[in-house]
């Protein structure tokens, strides 16, 4: 079962995320470097970019999803998550990537 694969520590759980972070950002030094058909094409790139960044949103703790299946993890590790989280968001951004505005709902108005 794939569950045998899970982290079972703190530690194994903060190098998985270092290790997806890792992967979007080499991912994105290679999006920096090529050469696009169209613009359409870019933003779609960018797109799938942005799932893996909001994965590693997901995993960190942002919506709560992993938050039964994740070794308690101290502090400074969740503090890292964020930081790396962070980074790669405001490089996405740099990239041409624009989050899509959040809907409001009718606690906003």
């Amino acid at each position: 079962m794939l569950t045998d694969y899970l982290p079972r520590s703190p530690e194994e759980y903060i190098a998985c995320f270092r290790q997806i972070a890792a992967l979007i950002e080499r991912a994105m030094d290679q999006v920096e470097k090529r050469q696009f058909g169209s613009t359409e094409e870019r933003q779609r790139t960018l797109g799938n970019l942005a799932e893996g960044v909001e994965l590693l949103a997901s995993l960190r703790g942002n919506n709560a999803i992993f938050n039964n299946i994740r070794p308690v993890a101290p502090p400074h590790f969740q503090l890292e998550m964020y930081k790396f989280e962070t980074q790669l968001r405001e490089r996405l951004i740099e990239l041409g990537y624009a989050y899509p505005p959040h809907p409001t709902t009718p606690s906003d108005q």
